[in-house]
């Protein structure tokens, strides 16, 4: 790799550096964050915990009450009432302790195996419902059942006790938490007492008592190994009584790192599409930077063509990909909008309907409401009347002994500017809360108002998740302070302030929202989050519900982790069915080779030289790309008017704008014909072959991807709607008569096995997808008629300029790529006269100047003499030759000006054992050429004779000596005027014409080598005054009939020196006889060829770059895995980097052994 390949190579690894390190930088981040999302976590099961104690002495109060009341001898309206309760009986279990001395409450909590409640005092709560009533009252089965021992204590001086499980008090506590593993409480020992199964472990700690080793933070860590399986811990203490328990989680350390490397997937998108396309431009790149030793080989020229074709096929992909990457997230913000709609809907229902009697009935329509409970209670917080839903209630009953006084939406009402007598008040606004029900732990959001100065109206609703998606989509309603009144079961735990679940900074802005806009319009705002390792884009907008006690607004996070899955699926299911379409293109193309036939040679013509340009086809070819573009649009106009999809009119417009694109640039700016009779028109055949690649490539990439796309989201909307009945579906489609039903279940079977082999913790609505309702999946299938999503009126006028111009952008690149590949391949912009350079001029000159100095160099020296009789204009008889291949004589050369001679002629220079043996005689041939024209003549370049000096002396002695020479090329074509068939030459049409008229040779190759037999000194002659450089010139076309554009300069010599001709129809370059590329590749010895090969090793550049680039993408592919597990594990991430990196090595290895063993 030569100084700027290594160049770029570097600054390649220093962007790969820049990225790790962003990426490293990002993780940690990540890492920080999900370690701090813990620890919240941690302090909101903490905070649940301490609460869920407080309503348990509620919930424990009022289920006393509840059971008093129903063992009461005395049937009344209380009985009524707590008989329509319909609780369960058996939920608490009570032992009666006695004390001397009667204590208003004692009521404590302790805990052991058990939560235990004690110092509940029977007395206080039945005087709260039974004023002037004594204790036998009650039916005594109750005091049985309780444990009251008349002999050892009065139920005057009766406590209650009860034992709760941890189990009881986490779920009342907790309600859901799925962020841990799991969640445990540990006693001041550091032993697990909850759940069971982990009963007995101990947590490690250092120091003498967990308060010793955990005492610095609110939350603290460490790690433990359970099971195999390596886990990270967050604790924190939690008061009891006198006693201190530890509340904690346990989360699996993988897990952790996992969401850690969960890193920036708009960047490793932008990456890996970058890595993907140098991939396949491979063969280009290696192209690009040959050097003069690599071969232009027909499989380089091949593998080219299918490097373009992939470059298209992928275009089109890459563009469907853009086209469908933001959708899942356009379709979550339908979905926002419609779960938001049908809140507020039934939101403005409660409100219209809050002083309806008998309210529960009245929602039966409502699809998506629950109402609980409908409650009017007085000033003093005593139920007055109560609705149950569900629940048939006799007119007598009396709920005055159920009391609501710890509820915020009996308090917020109290008018606090009356000190004598209290009043509900204001009016005419609604208060909106979430409290959790005492009978089932179940949260509900409560909406209550002031129906008179001494009334309050409160109903309890919940909401289900038949239109609103409680358990597939996150989302909330909060006020402007952050507290919670509905978060759907999607989340992963529950919290009753949204700032508690925040990054602190994340909590600032949006508080500085809700602040800005408290009054502002219904406005759409996107926040970037990382909750749990997870990365989600937040909804935030005003709910518009008016006249309650705070603003209110909607939150609705769009899981961008879960959409990025979606398409990662959907991307390697479109790329598999792309590699099927290109393998099938590729079989196609190797078909050709097969069936090509052998004409006979000794080497191998390329399959697709008939698509070699030529001056002759370029008004067809132009023709033909007008035809494929009519082909094209008439194609899609067909599909635009008879399928009745609106998809397929985007995609017309879109063609329509690049086809008139194209026609404009082909019939304005393309040239019909060359500029020049002998190069060829490179516009017209680069423009053919880019619009066949876009028909064969660009199109139908792009249209099997947008396909898998479009039937994908088709089927994950089904999912996410939830319409999974069979009725919905319609069997009778048209489609399930074409394709058995038998194929799509080959083909859900394969789909879902591919998508489950790439499973990594989906989402449970993501495995849904993998395996779907068949007959859904059937249907999406089915009905799969559309290339591109819908757009709405408002951007796809814009959205379709942007492709548009984005196509034709990145289409005029490719273009220009093609174009010169075309002009380096196929050399047509060659446009090298070949003949007579220096001729006209010579002839201007005779008359004034009789003492010329020329150097011819040509491959026949009969041809060097041809040259001097026509343009010195003279005659054998004026020519003294000295001639290196005979003996020489001196004398010869004394007086040739008065001897008639006008011409001093030493040719043959080149079969001089040393050059130093001219030079020292040049100034001889100076001397005795005085007042002539003194001519040298060489079978090979000036440039190799002085190349082939050791000295630095003699190449200055050298170069001196021809300062004053003109300089000329002699074609071994060149024939005089007038002269058409010369006896001494050799004409191989003559020699061939003969054969094939006077002898009964069929055999081509038979006949090629009688041909090159005849002419072996011919040839013998050619090849042995060609050098090195031109030998390997020569023999790489004859074996694969291609030229190395950095061999230009070579070329250049060879083409003047009438070695390689242009076609006269063609244009192509080629040698300048079949038999002698025959001859060539026939006499090769292995020697010989050994001399080519080696200085293709030494000059050679591609197989260096292939390397090194080899080495890079091993390199960014092995960061890559690093930071997304999916890819390789950590382990393997490293190897494959360092294998990238050996690579590197052992290429630049290899080049400095090459040099060492061939010289520099």
């Amino acid at each position: 790799m030569k100084g700027r390949g290594i160049i770029i190579w570097l600054v390649g690894i220093g962007l790969l550096g820049l990225m790790a390190a962003y990426l490293f930088a990002q993780s940690n981040k990540n890492k920080y964050e999900l370690e701090q999302q813990a620890a919240r976590n941690v302090l909101i099961i903490r905070e649940n915990l301490q609460e869920s104690l407080e309503a348990l002495k509620i919930e424990i109060r009022a289920f006393i009450v509840y059971r008093l009341i129903l063992s009461s001898n005395d049937k009344n309206h209380y009985y009524d009432a707590a008989e329509s309760i319909k609780r369960d009986k058996n939920k608490f279990k009570f032992t009666v302790d006695y004390y001397s001395k009667l204590y208003n409450d004692t009521t404590t909590f302790s805990f052991g195996n058990t939560l235990a409640l004690s110092g509940i005092p029977l007395k206080s709560i039945f005087q709260s419902v039974y004023k002037n009533a004594s204790f036998d009252s009650i039916n005594t089965n109750l005091w049985s059942e309780w444990g009251h021992d008349p002999k050892l204590g009065s139920l005057d001086t009766a406590y209650l006790s009860t034992d709760i499980s941890f189990t009881h008090w986490m779920q009342g506590g907790l309600r859901k938490s799925s962020f841990f593993n799991v969640i445990f409480l540990a006693n001041e020992k550091g032993e697990i007492l909850h759940p069971s199964v982990l009963a007995g472990i101990k947590i490690p700690f250092a120091g003498k008592s967990m308060l010793d080793s955990f005492s610095n933070s609110d939350v603290s860590q460490f790690t433990m190994d359970i099971s195999a399986a390596t886990f990270k811990g967050y604790l924190s203490p939690i008061q009891i009584g006198t006693s201190i328990l530890w509340v904690g989680g346990l989360k699996k350390q993988e897990e952790m790192n996992q969401a850690a490397y969960s890193v920036n997937y708009n960047l490793m998108v932008i990456t890996a599409l970058i890595l993907g396309l140098l991939l396949l431009s491979l063969p280009l790149i290696s192209f690009f930077e040959m050097g003069k030793g690599d071969v232009l080989s027909k499989n380089r020229v091949y593998l080219m063509g299918v490097s373009l074709l992939l470059i298209f096929i992928m275009s089109g992909f890459a563009l469907s990909f853009v086209i469908y990457y933001t959708y899942p997230h356009e379709i979550e913000k339908t979905y926002a909008e419609k779960i938001r709609y049908i809140l507020q809907r039934d939101f403005r229902f409660i409100q219209n309907n809050i002083y309806t009697d008998y309210f529960p009935n009245v929602t039966e329509g409502v699809k998506s409401l629950k109402v609980n409970e409908v409650i009017r209670a007085d000033t003093k917080a005593s139920l007055v009347d109560l609705q149950i839903s569900n629940h048939e209630l006799t007119p007598e009953a009396d709920f005055s002994f159920i009391n609501i006084s710890h509820r915020r939406y009996l308090s917020y009402f109290y008018n606090k500017n009356r000190s004598d007598d209290i009043r509900f008040g204001p009016k005419n606004e609604f208060f909106i809360d979430r409290n959790f029900s005492e009978k089932n732990s179940e949260p509900e959001i409560v909406m209550s108002a002031a129906e008179s100065d001494s009334i309050l109206k409160a109903i309890t609703f919940q909401f289900t998740d038949t239109l609103l998606h409680t358990k597939s989509k996150r989302y909330l309603l909060v006020k402007d302070n952050g507290e919670v009144i509905l978060s759907s079961d999607k989340f992963e735990f529950m919290f009753t302030q949204i700032r508690t679940a925040l990054p602190e900074d994340k909590w600032e802005n949006l508080q500085t929202l809700f602040k800005t806009n408290k009054y502002g319009s219904n406005h759409l705002w996107e926040f970037p989050l990382h909750l749990n390792g997870k990365e989600y884009t937040a909804l935030v907008t005003k709910f518009g519900l008016a006249d309650t006690d705070s603003p209110i607004w909607f939150i609705y996070l769009i899981n961008d982790n879960m959409n990025h899955s979606l398409t990662g699926l959907m991307v390697v299911e479109s790329l598999i069915w792309i590699a099927l379409y290109t393998v099938l293109l590729i079989l196609i193309s190797l078909g050709k080779s097969f069936l090509k036939k052998n004409k006979g040679y000794n080497w191998e013509n390329f399959s697709y030289n008939s698509f070699h340009p030529k001056k002759i086809t370029i008004v067809q070819l132009k023709r033909g790309v007008i035809a494929l573009l009519i082909f094209l649009l008439v194609t899609f106009a067909m599909l635009y008017l008879f399928e009745f999809t609106h998809y397929l009119k985007h995609v017309f417009i879109v063609c329509v704008f690049i086809a008139g694109f194209f026609m404009i640039f082909n019939h304005f700016f393309l040239p019909s014909r060359s500029k020049s009779a002998s190069s060829i028109a490179t516009h017209p055949y680069s423009l053919a072959l880019f619009c066949w690649l876009v028909f064969i490539g660009f199109i139908p990439g792009f249209i099997i991807s947008s396909s898998v796309f479009n039937y994908e989201m088709l089927l994950w909307d089904r999912i996410q709607e939830n319409h999974s009945e069979v009725g919905n579906i319609d069997e009778q489609n048209n489609f399930f008569e074409i394709v058995p039903t038998r194929d799509i279940d080959v083909y859900y079977r394969g789909r879902s096995h591919i998508f489950s082999s790439m499973s990594n913790g989906f989402d449970p609505l993501l495995r849904e997808l993998i395996y779907p309702n068949f007959l859904q999946f059937q249907h999406s299938f089915s009905n799969n008629i559309g290339f591109l999503p819908s757009l709405s009126s408002q951007n796809g006028l814009f959205f379709i300029f942007i492709v548009f111009l984005l196509i034709c952008i990145v289409f005029f690149g490719i273009f220009m790529l093609i174009k010169k590949l075309v002009r380096n391949i196929y050399w047509t912009d060659f446009n090298i006269r070949g003949l007579n350079h220096l001729g006209p001029f010579i002839k201007q000159k005779l008359s004034s100047v009789k003492d010329m100095r020329i150097f011819l160099c040509g491959c026949d020296n009969l041809k060097n003499r041809d040259w001097i009789y026509e343009n010195l204009e003279v005659s054998l008889n004026e020519i003294e030759v000295v001639d290196y291949t005979k003996p020489i004589n001196n004398e010869a050369l004394i007086g040739l000006q008065q001897n008639n001679k006008k011409v001093l002629l030493v040719e043959n220079i080149h079969c001089i054992g040393e050059i130093k043996d001219f030079i020292s005689k040049f100034s001889l041939y100076l001397k005795s050429a005085d007042g002539i024209h003194l001519i040298i003549s060489s079978g090979i370049a000036w440039k190799k004779l002085y190349n082939n000096l050791n000295s630095e002396v003699d190449k200055i002695q050298f170069s001196e000596m021809f300062s004053k020479f003109y300089f000329e090329f002699v074609s071994i074509t060149y024939t005089l005027p007038g002269v058409t068939n010369d006896a001494n030459v050799y004409n191989e049409k003559i020699i061939e014409d003969y054969f094939s008229k006077h002898t009964k040779i069929n055999d081509r190759a038979n006949l090629r080598l009688l041909l090159q037999r005849y002419g072996k000194a011919y040839f013998y002659n050619i090849w042995s005054e060609l050098s090195i450089e031109e030998k390997n010139v020569c023999y790489s076309f004859s074996k694969e009939g291609f030229l190395n554009y950095r061999n230009k300069e070579e070329i250049i010599e060879l083409f003047q020196k009438g070695i390689f001709t242009k076609d006269i129809f063609g244009g192509q370059l080629h040698l300048f006889s079949k038999t002698f590329r025959y001859f060539i590749i026939a006499i090769s010895t292995e020697e010989e060829i050994k001399k080519i090969e080696n200085y293709r090793k030494k000059n050679a550049n591609a197989l260096n770059i292939q390397w090194a680039l080899l080495s890079f993408l091993l390199v960014a592919f092995g960061l890559l895995s690093y930071f997304d597990s999916s890819f390789l594990t950590e382990l393997q991430s490293v190897i494959t980097g360092v294998i990238g990196l050996s690579t590197l090595v052992l290429g630049e290895i290899r080049k400095i052994w090459i040099n060492k063993s061939f010289g520099n």
